[in-house]
């Protein structure tokens, strides 16, 4: 199985590629697409393209992960797909509430002792700044194997109850697994 990605920048990568760490069809093949840009803007502006990019490069499914930012997260999905009516069939599209970061907070008490910061600290709406603080992210210096390691151990079935928008990223992806006799483990029973 061949899986395109198109991702905002190298942290939702880091996320996919933590996610597939945890046995989420880690036996598929990663192809990525190339944005010109960064940001969900970018993607939005060249998912259609990109999508055609990796139809060419023989993507079975395409996932695209953004952020919702200050938007309806369900309306930034449909959004894509409307972007990229011609590649529907093919899309797994996740889109954060918010930022990739939010999701990692769907347990604050595991994220508080995996970045060591105070757990009361993380009750925010917008942990952004904090995590990437904590983990030491910068503009140049982007701790790609730390944050794998924090979704490759993660509660994922906490994720799932307290984030709707993981909660619908997870049974597409789960679902389109199916269909290709992908391994993907059920994490609502682990």
């Amino acid at each position: 199985m061949n899986i395109g990605i198109i991702v905002e920048d190298t942290f939702h990568k880091s996320f996919l590629n933590g996610l597939r760490q945890r046995g989420w069809c880690s036996n598929a093949h990663i192809v990525e697409g190339k944005i010109k840009g960064r940001g969900r803007g970018a993607v939005i502006r060249e998912v259609e393209n990109v999508c055609l990019e990796l139809s060419q490069k023989y993507a079975d499914i395409i996932v695209v992960l953004v952020d919702s930012d200050d938007d309806n997260w369900k309306q930034v999905k449909k959004l894509l797909l409307e972007k990229a009516t011609d590649y529907q069939h093919m899309l797994v599209i996740g889109v954060a509430d918010r930022n990739i970061e939010c999701w990692l907070n769907s347990d604050k008490f595991y994220l508080a002792e995996k970045i060591q910061a105070d757990v009361h600290d993380l009750d925010v709406e917008n942990p952004k700044s904090l995590i990437n603080k904590k983990l030491g992210v910068t503009t140049f210096i982007r701790k790609e194997e730390e944050i794998q390691e924090i979704v490759k151990s993660a509660p994922i079935k906490n994720w799932l109850n307290n984030s709707g928008s993981f909660s619908s990223f997870y049974e597409e992806s789960r679902d389109v697994s199916q269909k290709f006799k992908c391994n993907f483990p059920n994490e609502r029973e682990n």
